[in-house]
């Protein structure tokens, strides 16, 4: 774990999750407990540490509205926020730089999974419902997120968080992209005779993988950040 470079003494077989990006990163165990170090300033993990940059694991204590303290399930990290799966898989808790931490409300449902990007997160849940998550989360009335679903009945496995879309691996190998800005849905056509079986991505870019090996690249390649020897460019 680099984030930054320095030495902690974890026992990898407790860990329940991990998340690293940039300059700080979360790690949760298997008794509940969550540990952050690197850049932690305004608010960026969920509460206030005694310093801004930390240089060794300090644990992240958050309190829920009836003054108990939280325990986690899963964490993941970004550029400017840090997402929470409480213990119980039924309450995600968000905190963006130089914003306060929220409290979603999913109205009662159960989470199975966290996903991270540079600038926005997400969640499947167990009812194969979606949650996106962005700085905008800040404007809906009590943190009430709706979840979204994919088109003909396609439940979500994985989620890759860029910055105007995100886009969806099915059960059944399909792809979706959902624009953030147009709420809509589309299936990748150049994708149809393949099957998908893993995807990631963050920022501008995201990879591909099909069963039978190949990669395909979809976003910005101006610095090359996508492989140069994968099959297919996706506009």
């Amino acid at each position: 774990m680099v984030s930054p470079s320095c030495k902690l003494p974890l026992v990898v077989q407790s860990l329940s999750s991990y998340s690293i990006f940039c300059d700080h990163a979360v790690w949760i165990m298997k008794n509940g407990q969550g540990y952050a170090i690197g850049n932690t300033e305004k608010n960026k993990i969920g509460y206030k540490t005694p310093i801004d940059k930390l240089t060794s694991n300090t644990e992240i204590i958050i309190q829920n509205k009836k003054g108990h303290l939280c325990k986690f399930y899963s964490a993941v990290c970004g550029n400017n926020y840090t997402l929470y799966l409480t213990l119980d898989c039924s309450q995600l808790i968000i905190s963006y730089y130089y914003h306060e931490t929220l409290f979603l409300n999913i109205n009662g449902r159960k989470i199975k999974a966290l996903f991270g990007g540079c600038l926005s997160c997400a969640a499947i849940g167990t009812e194969g419902e979606n949650y996106l998550i962005t700085e905008a989360i800040y404007s809906l009335p009590n943190a009430t997120i709706n979840p979204i679903f994919l088109p003909e009945n396609e439940k979500s496995v994985k989620i890759a968080c860029l910055q105007y879309s995100f886009i969806f691996l099915s059960s059944s190998g399909r792809v979706f992209e959902f624009n953030v800005k147009n709420s809509k849905f589309v299936e990748f056509p150049e994708l149809k005779n393949e099957t998908i079986v893993d995807i990631s991505g963050t920022f501008n870019s995201c990879l591909l993988i099909s069963k039978e090996g190949k990669v395909f690249g979809r976003g910005r390649n101006t610095r090359k950040n996508t492989a140069k020897n994968m099959k297919t460019k996706l506009n």
